[in-house]
């Protein structure tokens, strides 16, 4: 579908050199042209090797290496022309190569983070990298990830975050850490010989401009004072101790720098998407799903899944007013329950099966003599419908497999281990019954307004168990009662 574009943005001019890394092999003829008048006119048969450079004869050929040389700068000014990011109402559009035409599109509903990354080398030159992830993107690498100018990248972030057809972001957040914490992790986190190879690096990089002299001054210089300073030690221990320290110093003045304006920005227009997707009895037959699965195995794999985490507070009614709201640059927002009407019930909670899940495990157990159940949960879940079915044979809790958590599974499933652990969370058949339940929430206090940040007023949870929070508590009622 084609984007109309609000307005194009190209890399920063020092992109040019720093995406021509991969291309050095260009620079390969020069070089070995230069090597090769070096070896030639510093071997002879008798007197050996001597090391002789002959500016003449390098020079009648120097139209190569001018060539090669242009032909490497030229190619890094035709990947910075072809390298384009537009704007557009619902995303970022880039296009770029110069013998293989790409384009991409990055969809602003699908945005992960979007991050600006600013290292100390690319500041100085007023550079930044846009960084944008999206949840389907590489796990190790970003979806897209630019050298641009810093205003730039502002102007994108700024447009982004407020366009035309979404409402700007509610609730907003900063986290910034305390100075004395920022000084802790500098001193932490830098070394000596970090600090020694950016000494070596700027003094040898300003000796190869401003000339040899400058170097030898400068190494003579802190030669004299280390001789001159050490007093009762070994000027050479004097030196090194020197070295380590100052090299220290420098990591450490880089390494402040670096975390000195650290922020996160949290926002809270976030879709808290409650929709457990199961399918009919209907779609399955018209799928031929239990025909298929019998023909395969005698044996049935249900799994149950279910979201939540720290962001946002779990359902106690799996009804409700539905507030969600599609696309913005920060994704969709608001509130849903389900999609699915048949599958609504205001007596029902999120952690006990909904009326599509009874009925498919209704139908699986009536047609296989072998299940076992997957619980994909971070929450305890109520689970007493398990010993409901005697084709249940077992029960697996799986809660955040990760990356690599399904291979594990299946060794698991397969028999190749078994794992034998306690469990760390305590399933009850009644969520109802228990203290959390009937103090779930956020509640406000009525005589705190002068504390609110941006709008958030400081609320409480309160546990009535006391100390007794969790496993204590069931064993302290089960004693008691």
């Amino acid at each position: 579908m084609e984007q109309t574009s609000i307005k194009r943005f190209r890399p920063h001019p020092l992109y040019i050199l720093s995406n021509l890394w991969r291309y050095l092999f260009i620079l390969l003829l020069p070089l070995v042209r230069g090597l090769y008048y070096v070896v030639i006119n510093s071997f002879s048969l008798t007197g050996g090797f001597q090391l002789a450079v002959n500016i003449s004869n390098w020079l009648q050929g120097a139209w190569v290496d001018v060539l090669s040389l242009l032909a490497f700068l030229s190619l890094g000014v035709l990947l910075w022309a072809t390298f384009v990011v537009e704007l557009t109402a619902d995303g970022l559009l880039v296009r770029r190569g110069v013998f293989r035409r790409e384009v991409s599109f990055l969809p602003s509903s699908q945005y992960y983070c979007v991050s600006l990354v600013a290292p100390l080398r690319l500041r100085v030159f007023g550079a930044q990298y846009l960084r944008v992830d999206t949840a389907g993107g590489n796990l190790t690498q970003a979806d897209l990830l630019v050298m641009l100018r810093r205003r730039d990248c502002e102007q994108i972030i700024r447009m982004l975050q407020t366009p035309s057809t979404v409402t700007a972001p509610g609730h907003t957040r900063v986290y910034s850490p305390k100075n004395r914490y920022v000084f802790v992790l500098a001193m932490i986190t830098s070394n000596s010989f970090a600090g020694m190879v950016l000494i070596s690096t700027l003094i040898t990089q300003m000796g190869s401009i401003l000339g040899e002299q400058f170097s030898e001054m400068i190494y003579g210089t802190f030669e004299n004072v280390a001789r001159t300073l050490a007093f009762g030690v070994p000027p050479a221990a004097f030196a090194l101790a020197c070295v380590l320290l100052f090299g220290y110093l420098c990591a450490f003045t880089v390494s402040l720098l670096r975390h000195a304006n650290f922020h996160v920005r949290r926002r809270k227009n976030l879709l808290e998407d409650w929709t457990i997707p199961e399918p009919t009895m209907e779609e399955y037959d018209a799928a031929d799903i239990f025909e298929n699965a019998k023909e395969y195995s005698d044996t049935a794999l249900i799994v149950i899944s279910r979201s939540g985490g720290e962001g946002a507070d779990l359902p106690t009614s799996y009804d409700g007013e539905d507030t969600f709201e599609e696309g913005g640059t920060w994704g969709a927002s608001g509130v849903r329950i389900s999609s699915q009407t048949d599958d609504r019930d205001a007596s029902k909670h999120y952690l006990e099966l909904s009326n599509r899940e009874i009925a498919m495990v209704e139908r699986v157990t009536s047609e296989f003599d072998n299940v076992i159940v997957v619980i994909n949960a971070a929450n305890p879940m109520e689970l007493g419908w398990l010993d409901q079915y005697d084709s249940i044979k077992g029960a697996l809790v799986m809660a955040g497999p990760g990356q690599t958590g399904f291979n594990a599974l299946g060794e698991i499933l397969t028999g190749e281990v078994n794992p034998s652990a306690k469990m760390v969370d305590t399933y009850v058949y009644d969520l109802t019954q228990t203290p959390t339940w009937n103090n779930f929430g956020s509640m406000f206090y009525d005589n705190m307004d002068e504390f609110a940040v941006d709008g958030a007023v400081p609320s409480f949870v309160n546990y009535v168990e006391g100390i007794y929070v969790g496993y204590k508590f069931y064993e302290t009622a089960a004693a008691d009662s």
